[in-house]
């Protein structure tokens, strides 16, 4: 059974804010929905496999490489607790959590 995912509004703020740095850039609609279907593909199936991801440094947290993204999570009960969209290709240093 699919654990259940719970997005918070941070995580909502990331994924727009990569959405409309590409959108901003001048990339095609087309190509930001395969990149917003691309992102949700990979957080539907880690709500089928939550241990995926590796153990992050802070809050209990799990973080799961994918292409060019990191999905920063945690596991509470039957739901999967997205924190944190990365693109891989910025600053490390700047990672918040």
């Amino acid at each position: 059974m699919a654990a259940r995912i719970v997005w918070t509004p941070q995580a909502k703020i990331d994924r727009f804010d990569i959405l409309n740095f590409y959108h901003e850039s001048g990339t095609p609609k087309s190509t930001l929905t395969k990149l917003d279907n691309k992102i949700r593909n990979i957080i539907e199936y880690l709500s089928y496999f939550p241990e995926l991801g590796v153990a992050y440094k802070s809050k209990n947290a799990r973080i799961l490489y994918k292409d060019n993204y990191s999905i920063i999570y945690r596991i509470e009960n039957e739901e999967i607790l997205i924190l944190q969209i990365w693109d891989n290709r910025q600053d490390p240093k700047n990672l918040p959590l």
